[in-house]
């Protein structure tokens, strides 16, 4: 079960998407590892923390949206 482009882009804010973006080119996704919250944060220009919230929220948006919207 894929996010199709306009669930992505109706979830994501324009900052979550670029954060993501980066982080599957990296291999931010990849096992193991290729890539870690500075090197995505390096690549975009913004704080590793700032990457790590974007990363966390855009990831809960997407799996949320898998889910059909699952909350606790």
């Amino acid at each position: 079960m894929a996010a199709t482009p306009e669930v992505t882009e109706a979830t994501l804010t324009a900052r979550q998407r670029e954060a993501v973006d980066a982080a599957l080119s990296l291999g931010y996704y990849s096992i193991p590892r290729d890539a870690s919250y500075e090197d995505v944060a390096e690549a975009i220009d913004y704080a590793s923390s700032t990457v790590a919230e974007h990363l966390r929220k855009a990831e809960g948006k997407l799996v949320r949206s898998a889910f059909g919207g699952y909350s606790r």
